[in-house]
């Protein structure tokens, strides 16, 4: 199948037709031969073309000259009515044998060049007719300048648009300089461009190019460097590009390559751009506090891109993966005090994306996680996270998280299969080691729908379970627990915290439409068993849990009630009456002297 030519090769096919047919024109004796041949380049251009002014020829003894004022083309029936391109005044000279069939121009001299480019909001293109066919041929050109010349571009889909100027100088050796300088809005931001290329137009050698792009927005300003070559014929670009900025996103819509929300970033790339694939190789740099390298191929495919990338890093910040995986939301759910992002899921990106990225870390910026590997499958749609393997300092993780967007309202699911964790590598702020030390397997299944995470959250429905069956628990929080005080005063007092064997733990809940319920809670160590009730809730993100000495006589004396936001829960300690808890303290006293502990199972 035939390809559609891109702008560049299309502006540049377009104006080399509309010279030599205007010196074709040129060489009519009359008025009727001059209309017939507008209409004839009209035509083979698929746009109306005037000359309202002076159109004559001048000939000489091996060349003749076109002179012509006042040309303009016009718009397609689509848009605005207006002129696309408009010329002040040109002149162009050929050779008399271009009039055999070997196109030379030896000079171009244009003033006052005007283009009004536009996509509408079905993405056409105004300088396209719609027509597949092999681009067209451009005429060599030996001399050209292009004075007082401006460029406008639209693109109402993309919130983009651009004004600037444009010109061509040849100077004494070397093929002419082209130059684009202005400025554009995109979305909320303003973005400003200065760019030069050299411009070969004797052949098909490829053109120079180098500029600066920035992009002011409310985040702060991007800042991409670029420099590379062209080659007009066939499409071809390749270039160099270091970029900054605070989120690659904003780079988006300018370069129509879909990129994600990150945290600060500093990137080095080598694009590789045909008409039928952009790769980026050589990629590397620093995304957050994360160093980045590997290569990504994005692929067009019918209403969207298809993408195949391999990404690897020495040191990965788990934040850092969470922000671009979610967009930036869970930044922003961070700074309202919340885990999940309460802003809705915008589909149509999701939906235009097919394809495989996979990303490698060797360290992992967190004290439990050694290393970390994922797969993240695209599908018009539906983006699975399947699976992500966190290598844990002991044991592993493995999670898969799914989002579908292909239906009105998004699904989410996610599971999570923990194994052989020690919480002995989860240590406290300040370096504290966690009163619990175990070996833990866990399970979590929870689906839900909603337009936001938050909203999938609080509708979710399944199922988590936390089981240990050995370890150790510090003995004070073992003794408050199991109700016998003298034991935790005694163990608050001394200077290094004795600990008591665990012999076992087990936490399950069933969640429904975002609320758990705690169906088994219990905790067995040298000095007794403790059991719980209560549960969360994923809507408002909250924790209420009460735990109890499993004695029945030692339920009403003491109690830990854990409650609070599920990021920062409060323990306090709720205790019985005074008379209940002198009786009770001295039993404890004498068990602990005498007795050894009872034999206790989780059940």
């Amino acid at each position: 199948m035939r390809r559609r030519p891109g702008l560049a090769w299309s502006l540049a096919g377009g104006v080399g037709i509309l010279l030599v047919g205007l010196a074709i024109v040129g060489l009519g004796a009359g008025v009727r031969t001059r209309s017939f041949t507008l209409a004839a380049l009209s035509h083979r251009l698929g746009r109306t073309v005037h000359v309202d002014g002076e159109l004559s020829l001048h000939p000489h003894l091996t060349s003749f000259t076109v002179r012509f004022t006042r040309l303009h083309v016009d718009q397609p029936a689509w848009a605005t009515p207006g002129a696309m391109v408009w010329v002040d005044r040109g002149t162009v000279t050929l050779p008399w044998t271009s009039l055999l069939g070997d196109v030379r121009l030896q000079d171009v001299q244009l003033d006052g060049l005007r283009l009004d480019l536009r996509h509408d909001s079905q993405g056409r293109p105004n300088w396209s007719d719609g027509r597949a066919r092999p681009p067209p041929r451009l005429p060599r050109i030996a001399r050209m300048a292009l004075r007082n010349g401006g460029v406008a571009y639209q693109d109402p889909s993309r919130a983009l648009s651009f004004q600037g100027a444009i010109s061509v100088a040849s100077g004494a050796t070397g093929p002419p300089v082209l130059a684009v300088a202005g400025h554009g809005r995109i979305e909320d931001g303003v973005w400003t461009l200065d760019a030069r290329s050299t411009a070969d137009f004797k052949g098909s050698a490829p053109y120079i190019l180098s500029g600066h792009l920035t992009v002011a927005e409310p985040s702060g300003n991007s800042d991409a460097r670029f420099s590379g070559g062209f080659a007009p014929r066939d499409g071809h670009l390749q270039a160099t590009v270091a970029a900054t900025g605070p989120d690659l996103h904003d780079l988006s819509h300018l370069i129509n390559v879909p990129l994600p929300h990150t945290p600060p970033y500093s990137l080095q790339t080598r694009i590789e751009r045909t008409p039928e694939r952009t790769r980026l190789q050589g990629l590397s740099g620093r995304v957050g506090a994360s160093d980045i390298a590997g290569a990504m191929t994005i692929t067009p495919a019918p209403g969207g891109r298809h993408l195949d990338g391999a990404l690897r890093s020495r040191s990965l910040r788990v934040s850092d993966l969470l922000s671009v995986a979610s967009g930036g939301q869970l930044s922003h759910a961070r700074r309202q005090g919340r885990l999940l992002p309460e802003v809705a899921i915008n589909p149509a990106p999701l939906r235009r994306l097919s394809g495989v990225v996979r990303l490698s870390a060797a360290s992992v910026q967190a004290r439990s996680i050694r290393s970390l590997r994922l797969v993240a499958t695209f599908d018009r749609g539906r983006v699975a996270a399947a699976p992500l393997t966190l290598d844990l300092a002991h044991g592993q993780a493995k999670i898969e998280f799914v989002l579908d967007v292909r239906r009105s309202v998004p699904q989410v699911r996610l599971d999570v299969d923990l194994q052989r964790a020690d919480t002995s590598d989860f240590r406290q702020p300040g370096g504290a080691p966690a009163p619990l030390q175990a070996v833990l397997d866990g399970a979590i299944h929870l689906q839900g729908a909603g337009s936001s995470l938050a909203l999938a959250a609080s509708h979710a429905s399944g199922s988590v379970q936390l089981t240990a069956l050995t370890g150790r628990l510090q003995r004070k929080q073992a003794a408050v627990l199991s109700g016998d005080m003298v034991q935790g005063v005694l163990s608050l007092l001394a200077r290094k915290p004795a600990d008591t064997p665990l012999r076992c733990a087990v936490a399950r809940f069933q969640v429904r439409d975002g609320k758990a319920r705690a169906t088994a809670l219990r905790v067995v160590s040298g000095l007794g068993a403790v059991t719980g009730s209560g549960g969360f809730n994923l809507a408002s993100e909250t924790l209420d849990l009460t735990l109890r000495p499993a004695a029945p006589a030692m339920a009403d004396v003491t109690a830990v009630r854990i409650a609070g936001p599920l990021a920062h829960p409060r323990a306090t300690l709720a205790l019985g009456g005074a008379a209940s808890l002198i009786s009770h303290t001295f039993d404890g006293l004498f068990k602990a002297a005498f007795s050894p502990p009872p034999s206790l199972r989780c059940g």
